[in-house]
């Protein structure tokens, strides 16, 4: 009884702060955007309610629903401190905080819901375990069912074959280089060998401080490469995406094949991935690259990235898995889906262009494996790079859905783990260990399927390291989210904060 009643003493603190807090948040955006500084004010004097309120809920009422329940505060703290930033244009910036505060307050009132749904019915941890396992069970099916489907069509291109030279159409190989050095060499000349017959190769400069890139790029004239002098990008668009825009304006092919400096070409990948497309009917292809493993370096970073793209049903919600290292795409349809002018803020372009492609059918994401040869020498630290530049717009710049990541992956990892542990603590086995145990085992083959179409192989450790590399990647999200709203976010040394986020370039006196 005494358990009850601070059960119950604790659901009602907890609801009552929770509400009170809301309300004074919720009430800072009822501020005009016309008074900055006033709005700055009670935004300071809600974070300081939110946090002293957090602090007692800590101390009062601790328990695991109040330690999730505070997780999802943290977040609501975030969002405050970004009005109190106040970075980017005010009406942007408003809009954005009010879907942001209300989304997390929302999601507590479901918690704080199925808390007293726990309570009020006496429901065991037992069952409270069991119904989480089984629900993540389920999940982990439904993700490993994902990857399959996927690496089976993936693969589809072996089946095909070779396209006679009179068929194939005209290709333009366009690469962005800012800054660069000898990977950039060795990316062109891996082209220069390439057996497609109707082929042209230009690259962009795009604006390198450094004269190295353009001093390369020259040395290529005579094997017929073409240099195109790029130029600053505009407040509205990505560096990448103009230099993109004007690759393809400046392109003769009927078709384009888009490709970083780290990715390497074997003689015949363009002739294949051409007559792939042909064959099939697609206007687009993207294509995921076999990675190089150096032996000092351990697949945390990248795999993690294919798992974004592959597990999740994207074709249920028509957004198809991408990604940006090699892509080829037909000149027409690209004209036709709106040019880069209609993504000339997008992180990852290729999304926008994959999402029109597959309202008509047109669309082919593919592993290159040895099929292909297509092949990416990005290191660790580009990896990392890339991650934090990526991460945060693939959930179109929202707190809330970093916070439902943040708790979908620990929860995904942390409870069967937890459960496997205590248990083998305590020496009791039953129904739960056995859930757990598939849960982790099915875990285990989707990471094996990723590291197999990622690396070609892989190995036992790296397979036993898919909770690390959640564990980072959970990191890796939430600092990508820190970087954007609060720092900056350096690609080949430029900020692409200021055209993603809406940020003032100089701010204002509040």
């Amino acid at each position: 009884m005494h358990t009850a009643n601070a059960i119950v003493y604790a659901m009602l603190l907890t609801g009552f702060l929770l509400s009170l807090t809301a309300i004074i948040e919720l009430g800072v955006h009822l501020i005009s955007s016309r008074h900055v500084r006033a709005r700055k004010i009670v935004s300071w004097l809600a974070l300081l309610i939110l946090l002293s309120s957090s602090v007692i809920i800590l101390v009062f009422a601790s328990s695991l629903f109040t330690a999730l329940l505070l997780l999802l505060t943290l977040y609501r703290a975030f969002n405050l401190l970004r009005i109190i930033k106040g970075r980017m244009h005010e009406r942007y910036l408003q809009r954005v905080t009010y879907r942001t505060s209300l989304a997390l307050i929302l999601l507590q009132a479901v918690e704080m819901s199925i808390w007293v749904v726990y309570a009020h019915f006496h429901v065991t941890s037992y069952s409270l375990l069991a119904g989480i396992l089984t629900l993540q069970a389920i999940a982990a099916f439904v993700l490993y069912k994902n990857v399959l489907r996927h690496s089976q069509r993936m693969r589809a291109v072996s089946l095909l074959e070779a396209v006679h030279d009179k068929d194939l159409p005209s290709l333009t190989i366009a690469i962005p280089a800012r800054n660069e050095t000898e990977q950039l060499y060795e990316c062109i000349t891996s082209l220069l060998a390439s057996h497609y017959p109707k082929l042209e190769i230009l690259v962009l400069d795009d604006c390198s401080q450094s004269p190295r890139t353009h001093e390369i790029i020259k040395g290529f004239a005579h094997a017929g490469v073409r240099f195109i002098k790029g130029s600053e990008p505009s407040d509205t668009w990505l560096a990448k995406n103009q230099a993109y825009d004007t690759l393809a304006k400046a392109a003769s092919g009927e078709w384009l094949f888009f490709a970083g400096v780290d990715i390497r070409l074997d003689v015949s990948s363009l002739r294949q991935l051409v007559g792939y497309a042909l064959a099939k009917q697609k206007d687009m292809i993207c294509v995921m690259p076999h990675n190089v493993l150096y032996h000092d370096q351990w697949p945390l970073v990248q795999p993690m990235r294919y798992l974004w793209e592959l597990a999740l049903p994207r074709r249920t919600f028509d957004k198809p898995p991408v990604l940006s290292s090699s892509w080829l795409v037909r000149r027409e349809a690209l004209v036709k889906a709106g040019g880069f002018e209609a993504a000339s803020r997008m992180v990852v372009p290729e999304a926008y262009f994959a999402k029109k492609m597959l309202e008509h059918d047109s669309y082919a994401f593919l592993a290159s494996g040895t099929t292909l040869g297509v092949t990416s020498v990005k290191d660790v630290l580009e990896q990392r790079e890339t991650a934090i530049r990526v991460s945060y717009p693939q959930t179109h710049r929202r707190p809330e859905a970093v916070a439902l990541l943040t708790l979908g992956y620990i929860a995904w990892i942390a409870a069967p783990l937890t459960l496997i542990i205590t248990i083998a603590l305590d020496g009791r086995y039953d129904i739960l260990l056995v859930a757990a145990l598939v849960i982790m085992l099915l875990c285990g083959l989707l990471y094996k399927t990723i590291l197999q179409l990622a690396y070609g192989k892989a190995h036992l450790m790296h397979i036993f390291s898919f909770p690390l590399a959640v564990l980072v990647y959970v990191v890796l999200f939430n600092y990508s989210m820190y970087k954007y709203e609060f720092s900056e976010v350096i690609w080949k040394g430029r900020n692409v904060c200021l055209p993603v986020m809406h940020v003032v370039p100089r701010l204002p006196h509040a």
